[in-house]
């Protein structure tokens, strides 16, 4: 379903999710802090609401980006990948390869790669070309958007995704520098395309050899942003010497957390202490096992550590009545929570204990309503071991929302259209032929169809032109405040700009005359909260604060409006 090394998927615009698969490392997700253009979430969804896809498609047109059109009927192949590449908050199609020769797109012998732009109804039809940096000894090697040795990732915090070098190709290692310090060589992304000149990223020796470090992502090392100022830091998960997580005073493990300033990781480490959740503490030497997962289960940008076993019974947590459970320790930005919050889980397997994992074969953790944190999705029905399926055998999934402190204890049906030959291969919430994706930029997941069931290959129109068939959600979203929730006006909270380097304006002219007015940092400090008594545009000055994370929460009598914005 995805390229065989690394597939980035704009999910929310807050949440940038890597699915990572190499030769060192199985199947994970990460979830990482996306700089942020405007984030504005409510609790509120209309009483009258439908949660679910538009049932009529919307024909996406893509460019024949295969040697045969048919050929890309998969949202994301070997050589092209859905990328917002220019950080406008659409998903960019990204071609990597020349079709005639096979190799990356070259103009002499400079490499470049073909984007084409989302508008948020389509794709552009002429390609922008996006040269790239000669990263590898050959050319060709390039035609892939994510290789072993070089990844796209936002290392600025700037919301558009840099290309990061991780390796020299003269000695096949990592760079180094005076005394042998390892480097990343780091194309800062401007929105238009890639930076010429190389700013070196200094990174700390974390394996036994620094030329171990020739990858964005180790078997013991990640980037994430773990205090949630929308950078990723990078973790050190594993002490060298001895082979297993890092082990402080009383066999109490932690790891090495280098914050990421915007433009380097600092030199000193953060020792980020953890629970033990497995048997042996010495397992807990990589950034997410196989029970355990760092996700941002609260929605607050910060990822929580997520323990799904229970180390004595080796199964799920489970509670009164056989009820299971996860075990979170929230992170605070500083540190994980010493004290877990259990997370009741609905029962969603035909044995509890199957729920030991964050996400399952027919289980996963998506913002299906688009509010900010991530739903429980429930793919498959547990008596017929299919998707689903209501009256007329119209296949639906079950949707536990998320309050930020639980998930619902009650499933929200929600109806999905038939995009397999068989209704039953819906099960799951990604297929082999269809996605889900914001494609049009509202920051709510859409259903993205790449196949036609009768042909077995990708749709075609007229002149064998391919689209792709683009169910919208249509779930009226949380990130929109209701000022007449009968008669379903909406609002939106505008701040911008945003990111920002010192002001920012809040329009309060479509709310009421007066509003409570509160602005905390991501530690959760408050340095403003008062009452503003008329409707007007209200500035607030950053700049002598902290570059990070700042959270906003307008209140009046009809409705809490909630914000957040970056100061740089």
């Amino acid at each position: 379903m995805f390229p065989p090394n690394f597939t980035v998927v704009l999910i929310s615009e807050n949440q940038l999710i890597f699915s990572v698969k190499s030769p060192i490392q199985s199947e994970q997700t990460y979830f990482m802090k996306k700089k942020l253009h405007l984030i504005a979430l409510t609790t509120f969804l209309g009483m009258n609401a439908q949660a679910q896809f538009n049932m009529t498609a919307q024909n996406w047109t893509v460019p024949t980006l295969a040697q045969y059109a048919d050929d890309i009927d998969q949202v994301n192949g070997g050589n092209y990948s859905l990328v917002d590449i220019n950080g406008d908050g659409f998903p960019d199609l990204v071609d990597a390869q020349d079709n005639v020769t096979y190799d990356v797109w070259l103009n002499g012998n400079s490499p470049y790669w073909k984007v084409y732009l989302g508008n948020g109804s389509s794709f552009s039809t002429t390609a922008q070309n996006w040269p790239i940096p000669l990263l590898e000894n050959y050319a060709n090697g390039l035609n892939t958007v994510n290789a072993g040795s070089y990844s796209l990732v936002d290392i600025n915090g700037d919301g558009k995704p840099d290309l990061v070098d991780a390796q020299d190709n003269n000695s096949g290692v990592v760079w180094l520098g005076t005394g042998g310090l390892g480097y990343w060589k780091v194309y800062l992304n401007n929105g238009t395309s890639f930076s010429t000149t190389a700013q070196n990223w200094t990174i700390p020796t974390m394996e036994s050899y620094a030329e171990e470090l020739d990858q964005v992502n180790g078997l013991n090392y990640s980037l994430v942003d773990i205090n949630g100022d929308g950078k990723p830091d990078l973790v050190d998960a594993q002490d060298n010497n001895s082979g297993v997580v890092w082990l402080g005073t009383g066999g109490l493990g932690y790891w090495k957390v280098y914050l990421n300033n915007g433009s380097s990781f600092s030199t000193t480490a953060q020792n980020w202490t953890i629970p033990t959740m497995e048997s042996y503490a010495e397992e807990l030497d990589q950034i997410s096992g196989q029970n355990y997962s760092l996700v941002d289960i609260n929605g607050d940008g910060k990822p929580d550590l997520v323990d799904a076993q229970d180390n004595n019974s080796g199964v799920v947590w489970l509670g009164t009545g056989g009820l299971g459970y996860w075990k979170v320790y929230l992170n605070n930005g500083t540190s994980f929570s010493t004290t877990a919050q259990n997370w009741t889980i609905p029962t969603m397997e035909n044995y509890a204990e199957e729920l030991d994992q964050i996400s399952g074969q027919n289980y996963s953790l998506l913002d299906m309503n688009g509010d900010g944190t991530l739903d429980l999705v429930d793919a498959q029905d547990n008596s017929s071991g299919v998707v689903w399926l209501g009256t007329g055998s119209v296949p639906y999934w079950k949707v536990y929302p998320n309050s930020g402190s639980a998930f619902s204890t009650t499933a929200q049906s929600w109806t999905i259209p038939v995009v397999e030959t068989y209704v039953d291969d819906l099960d799951q919430v990604n297929g082999a032929n269809y996605t889900i994706v914001d494609m049009n930029g509202d920051r709510k997941p859409d259903m993205v169809d790449a196949q036609n069931n009768a042909s077995g290959v990708v749709w075609l129109g007229a002149g064998n032109v391919p689209y792709w068939k683009v169910y919208l959600n249509t779930t009226v979203s949380p990130y929109l405040g209701i000022e007449n929730p009968e008669m379903g006006t909406l609002v939106q909270l505008n701040v911008y700009p945003n990111p920002t380097t010192g002001t920012i304006s809040i329009n309060l002219s479509d709310l009421e005359n007066e509003n409570q007015v509160r602005i905390s940092n991501s530690a959760g400090v408050v340095i403003y909260d008062k009452a503003i008594t008329e409707q007007v545009l209200f500035n607030f000055d950053l700049s002598e604060y902290q570059s990070g994370l700042y959270f906003i929460t307008v209140t009046n009598s009809n409705q809490v409006y909630n914000a957040k914005v970056i100061k740089e």
